[in-house]
């Protein structure tokens, strides 16, 4: 007898059966905690993060769209999660191997970390070039993920000064990007 797929038993979660959910949870569990502890090193803290992805996949349980991998969904869920977590616990200094598995997801393979930290250099190049307040103002909205509001706090300027910082910069970012793939 052949398993129902992930797919196929979210399908039947969004219909509300709590049987399809409790398999899919026991099937994706053990791996889903052994990720999220390699991301965050607390083990009781990956099991109650890892634990809250999933009632989020319940509570949104009608959203999912089975066009994507099941696995995909969750462990995006869950790197979301751990690095809110690494963030708020003021804990986001990592390596910057791990900085590149958090981006990439489940980490990879060694080539393709390998281009991850390439493209990742080329980036921080060409971040180099930006003025420093577009620099400074696209690495808020971008990385720390604050609201205009709050970088025209921080970097005491106005709102409309910001988003022509972050509109800018990512102008110039496009046309760097285009000059480096056009060579």
């Amino acid at each position: 007898m052949e398993l129902p797929s992930d797919q196929e038993l979210m399908r039947l979660t969004a219909l509300d059966d709590r049987h399809a959910f409790e398999v899919l949870v026991l099937r994706h569990r053990e791996k889903a905690q052994h990720y999220c502890q390699g991301l965050i090193h607390d083990a009781d803290m990956a099991q109650d993060i890892v634990q809250d992805s999933f009632a989020d996949v319940y509570v949104q349980r009608a959203a999912y769209r089975s066009d994507f991998s099941f696995t995909t969904y969750l462990y995006t869920l869950i790197r979301h999660k751990a690095v809110d977590y690494l963030r708020k616990n003021g804990r986001m200094e990592v390596t910057e191997d791990e900085r590149l598995q958090l981006a990439m997801g489940s980490g990879g393979s060694p080539e393709e970390l390998f281009i991850a930290k390439e493209y990742k250099n080329q980036v921080r190049k060409w971040l180099e070039l930006l003025p420093p307040n577009h620099r400074q103002a696209l690495y808020y909205y971008c990385v720390d993920e604050l609201s205009y509001d709050e970088i025209a706090g921080k970097m005491g300027k106005s709102v409309a000064q910001i988003k022509i910082y972050i509109h800018r910069a990512r102008k110039k970012l496009q046309k760097q990007k285009g000059e480096k793939s056009d060579e």
